[in-house]
């Protein structure tokens, strides 16, 4: 039994219950009622008003899979990055936009109701991220260009103030007080290179001395993508927290300037993934700073490979070039397997190809069979942990609580904290998707851009697009938070890589 129903261009419908197959039934208009009206949309936390901002990223085409074939990621697709600070001092906030694709130190200006022009003071150079800062009565912005560079914010443009002494990549900063003496001294991450990765710059502490930064060298910390300061100890002295690929979440602590790395004794640790941000807020409401921290998620073919997943690298040909290998633990047969197939391995370590010819026996054979005496010269790093979520601090020590479950359907990149629903308890938005994947895999984009309100007790629930009016559908990078509108409500700008940056205003 069913029930048809007719819809009639006047407007009004007509309903047979209780009909049956394998009849015919003729209905007519007069048996009718008016269609009930469509309860109307609820209201949206934000309004899409990115026409008020008129930006678009448009990115150069690279493949970096030529040059390192095993590569687990296109480098090529970190950017853009996105930043904000009153440039042309109006009292109102501007947005700045860097990229190593497209590059560029893009400035658009804000007229303070949230619309928005390019300035012609933007320049030709691109950057990895943007650190604005200040330094006693100046404005300052660090641009994580190679090598960076810090430039003066005065009457609309950016000033030249000093290049640092660093030489490689850069991969992420923080501004921060160091030695508690006043003044803005500079940490920047290690980043890697194409044909380098996993193998990361040395991340350098710049010590403000007044007249210049003297460096001093972090050896040892591994690619960091995303760096953070706050006083994660209590005891009045600013930390550090490292957000790194292939690695733990890192924890420099600081003790009257000098660092040591607490990360491995507190409970961090023991998770190590493929860390794209972390931000320090109190999700709880006990007074201590927790992290909140991004990573890949539970959505890609990661997840099918249990943990740990391994990646083995090297330069197996002197080529200059390091040789990448991810392999993953078959518990059957308590041996290590490689990730990738036959023609990745082939093309990466040459050799393999004059054993293996058909794919059913590579399959079954082990890394060590497969590389031979090679296995022996390579390092590795590892992972075991896919989720995005936040590493509780309890008591001095930290406990990982995943986010829900969309915040699991795709790589999660930059965290935004704030009060965006009004209720006191902070709330989180997360950029989301990874279009650059390893040729023949299925591209991470099954995020929107998601907004997770808090309960002020370390609960989050997530909020559809439909609830939160955020819909974003490309590859969201860099997003910062700040009221653009002059309404004192927070407002969200999310760039994304080859696409409209989005400006959505709070209602």
């Amino acid at each position: 039994m069913f029930s048809i129903e007719v819809d009639w261009r006047d407007g009004t419908r007509t309903t047979l219950d209780n009909a049956t197959a394998g009849r015919l039934y003729e209905i007519r208009q007069a048996a009718t009622r008016p269609i009930p009206a469509k309860p109307s949309a609820p209201t949206t936390l934000f309004t899409d008003a990115s026409v008020q901002l008129g930006h678009r990223h448009t990115a150069t085409y690279r493949d970096d899979f030529e040059l390192q074939s095993a590569l687990p990621r296109s480098l090529n697709h970190d950017g853009p990055a996105l930043a904000t600070a009153d440039v042309d001092g109006d009292g109102d906030t501007d947005l700045l936009v860097t990229d190593t694709n497209d590059p560029q130190l893009t400035i658009l200006l804000n007229d303070g109701t949230g619309n928005f022009k390019r300035s012609a003071n933007s320049l030709p150079t691109g950057g990895i991220g943007l650190v604005p800062f200040t330094d006693g009565p100046s404005q300052m912005l660090l641009h994580l260009s190679v090598p960076p560079v810090v430039y003066k914010i005065e009457s609309g443009q950016l000033r030249l103030a000093k290049r640092l002494a660093f030489d490689s990549t850069p991969g992420s900063a923080a501004a921060f007080d160091a030695e508690g003496d006043g003044d803005t001294d500079l940490f920047i991450g290690g980043g890697t290179a194409l044909g380098q990765f996993p193998v990361a710059a040395e991340s350098v502490l710049f010590i403000n001395n007044g007249s210049d930064f003297t460096p001093k060298p972090f050896s040892g910390l591994g690619l960091v993508r995303s760096v953070e300061a706050g006083d994660m100890d209590g005891d009045g002295d600013t930390d550090l927290v490292l957000a790194r690929e292939w690695n733990s979440i890192a924890l420099l602590q600081n003790n009257a300037g000098k660092f040591t790395e607490a990360g491995q004794a507190l409970g961090l640790g023991a998770f190590k993934g493929l860390w794209h941000d972390a931000k320090l807020t109190d999700v709880n409401g006990d007074g201590t700073l927790d992290i909140v921290a991004s990573n890949i998620g539970l959505n890609t073919p990661y997840t099918f490979y249990g943990s740990p997943v391994r990646l083995l690298y090297g330069d197996a040909d002197a080529d200059g070039i390091n040789e990448l290998a991810e392999i993953f633990v078959d518990r059957a047969q308590n041996s290590w397997r490689p990730v990738r197939n036959l023609e990745v391995f082939a093309s990466t370590f040459p050799q393999v190809r004059g054993t293996y010819t058909r794919n059913r026996a590579f399959a079954t054979a082990t890394v060590p069979r497969i590389l031979g005496p090679t296995i022996s010269d390579m390092k590795s790093v590892e992972m075991n942990s896919l989720a995005t979520g936040i590493f509780l601090n309890v008591n001095g020590k930290f406990t990982f609580k995943p986010l829900p479950d969309p915040a699991q359907l795709s790589p999660a990149f930059a965290i935004c904290v704030a009060d965006f629903d009004g209720d006191g308890a902070v709330d989180l938005f997360l950029s989301q998707n990874d279009f650059g994947v390893p040729p023949r895999y299925s591209r991470y984009d099954s995020g929107r851009g998601l907004l997770l309100t808090g309960d002020g007790k370390g609960g989050f629930q997530p909020k559809k697009g439909q609830q939160s009016g955020i819909t974003i559908y490309g590859e969201q990078r860099g997003a910062v938070v700040a009221d653009f509108n002059g309404d004192k409500k927070p407002d969200l700008a999310v760039t994304q890589r080859d696409a409209e940056t989005k400006l959505y205003l709070k209602r």
